[in-house]
């Protein structure tokens, strides 16, 4: 027997199978992009959809945990832990507004002269195309290839985020369900498009000018965007099917179908879970090439670290997840208009700044960070983590309710509140990347005192603060005053090759030159990522 979903607003109906739940069904309906950041294992809580009628069964403790009684009470559900009540059921529900108005694109601009551009136009140089697909995010911009101007920049949402918030659950997706690599580049190749589309319209260029694409992103975004098989990357030893620069016609996965002569080249990666991005990153840095020692560190939901020790590379990974970027946050949300982006304590009390300065709607991955900093220095969550009901500095911005406590950090009918579960994403990714940094320079031999710079790359974390980053322990403390930001160096090193295809083999030759270290078999990782767990205590600070 089956059972029959119908979803408003557009009215959209779909067949669930016995045992499917709705998040399955949703998943079927065409031109639907409905996010499950965890991938329908009932842990992000993002999955809401409002019951208007028909039966399903009653909430579990997941859901009770994750969606308080009025929340329930008025109709709201997690997709994907809620079937329906009896087999032959017609469930109807709605989806909530999209809240999240735009993505936030940095927006200063990478210019280098044209050496000898990568591909070029049928008629004369044309324009170019470089890209960094992020986990979260796809940033992209259209190159002039006469004089290497950026014309036009465009960002979105990496789609592929409605089916996990991570690497891993995405993996997992291809493997589970029938066709779904084929989708998951299906989603990727249609978001390319549609930001080709606009680049060209804001520059007044026809797609019979463009030349073609320079791709960086991590390894298992160009598996997925080259639609090859990504389940090696899930499992020992993590070896992927290629990590080589790779070159081909754009239309060969679908891109720009307008123009089948432009050009498509994938920069190389050095393994699993050390990237095209990064190895654009070493480069773009300057880090291959210096005297001094310098630590690289990409914060975003994966966490990649390069130790470059006068020269030589050290480098590994770690799985920081998507909390880092406001994902996995019970009232998490990207950067974007009415976004949290700061939080301070001061006097007693939290003072709360909104992207867009409007009515906020969320917390984006800065506010998370300086969240958890000013609850530190309120006493209101302890060096282990907890939420501290008692010695809180801030007793008026406390609840407790049902299962959870925690912080409320605006108040109204749309509370932006921040629970004990926040706390722990936060703390197993903050363990995550501290423990790296720590492996990196115990392997090398150095000491926190050894290093001279930390260089900071990635959209996102070019809007981090080093003080949060020290405060709350993602950095050590020795290093606060020796931080600085580089921008989305993935981005510069695609535009860079695309500018100068040489470049192709200096990138080929980094590749193989970081000596790379899998953090789960480094002798005493266990112990050391849970001594990186803790925060620091802020009255030491």
């Amino acid at each position: 027997m089956s059972s029959q979903l119908t979803i408003l607003p557009d009215g959209i109906t779909v067949t669930l199978e016995e045992g499917e739940n709705l998040l399955d069904g949703i998943r079927r309906a065409d031109g639907l992009r409905f996010e499950a950041p965890c991938n329908g294992r009932g842990m992000c809580g993002k999955c809401r959809v409002r019951i208007k009628d028909g039966d399903v069964l009653p909430a579990g403790e997941g859901e009770k945990s994750r969606l308080s009684d009025e929340e329930r009470t008025a109709g709201w559900r997690l997709a994907c832990l809620t079937v329906p009540a009896r087999d032959g059921e017609t469930v109807t529900i709605s989806l909530p507004e999209k809240e999240e108005k735009a993505v936030v694109l940095a927006e200063a601009d990478y210019h280098q002269e044209v050496r000898r551009a990568l591909f070029t136009a049928e008629n004369g140089p044309g324009v170019g195309i470089a890209v960094d697909i992020g986990t979260t995010t796809v940033a992209a911009v259209l190159l002039d290839l006469t004089d290497g101007r950026t014309l036009a920049r465009t960002s979105a949402v990496n789609p592929q985020t409605h089916i996990g918030g991570d690497v891993l659950s995405r993996i997992v997706y291809t493997m589970n369900e029938a066709n779904g690599l084929a989708y998951c580049q299906k989603l990727i190749v249609d978001e390319l498009n549609a930001m080709t589309q606009r680049l060209l319209a804001e520059a007044g260029r026809p797609a019979s000018e463009l030349a073609g694409y320079s791709i960086a992103a991590n390894c298992t975004m160009l598996h997925l965007l080259l639609g090859v098989d990504p389940t090696p990357l899930s499992r020992a030893p993590f070896t992927p099917v290629f990590t080589e620069g790779r070159e081909m016609p754009a239309s060969a996965i679908g891109l720009c179908p307008e123009n089948p002569k432009a050009g498509l080249y994938c920069l190389p990666s050095v393994s699993a879970y050390i990237g095209a991005d990064i190895v654009a990153g070493i480069h773009m840095s300057g880090i291959a090439h210096t005297d001094k020692n310098i630590m690289f560190i990409d914060i975003g939901t994966n966490g990649e670290i390069v130790l470059s020790k006068k020269g030589s590379l050290y480098a590994c990974s770690c799985a920081a997840g998507p909390a880092m970027e406001g994902m996995n946050i019970a009232c998490g949300m990207r950067a974007a208009e009415g976004a949290v982006e700061s939080v301070s304590y001061k006097d007693g009390d939290l003072t709360v700044g909104v992207i867009g300065d409007t009515d906020a709607v969320g917390i984006c991955g800065s506010g998370v960070l300086e969240t958890v900093a000013a609850l530190l220095r309120a006493h209101a969550v302890t060096t282990s983590g907890r939420i501290d009901m008692k010695n809180t500095r801030i007793p008026d911005r406390m609840y407790t309710r049902e299962r959870e406590k925690g912080v409320i950090l605006v108040g109204g009918d749309k509370e932006i509140r921040f629970s004990q579960a926040d706390v722990r994403q936060i703390q197993l990714a903050k363990g995550a990347i501290l423990s790296g940094f720590k492996a990196l320079v115990e392997k090398s031999g150095l000491t926190f005192d050894d290093l001279d710079i930390v260089m900071i790359a990635g959209q996102f974390g070019s809007h981090l603060k080093a003080e949060t980053l020290a405060d709350i322990g993602i950095l050590p403390g020795e290093t606060r005053d020796r931080v600085v930001y580089i921008g989305n160096s993935s981005l510069a090193g695609a535009i860079s090759v695309f500018l100068d295809s040489s470049l192709k083999a200096v990138y080929e030759e980094l590749r193989q030159s970081v000596d790379y270290m899998e953090l789960g078999t480094y002798p005493g990782y266990n112990d050391l990522f849970m001594a990186c767990l803790n925060f620091p205590d802020p009255e030491a600070v």
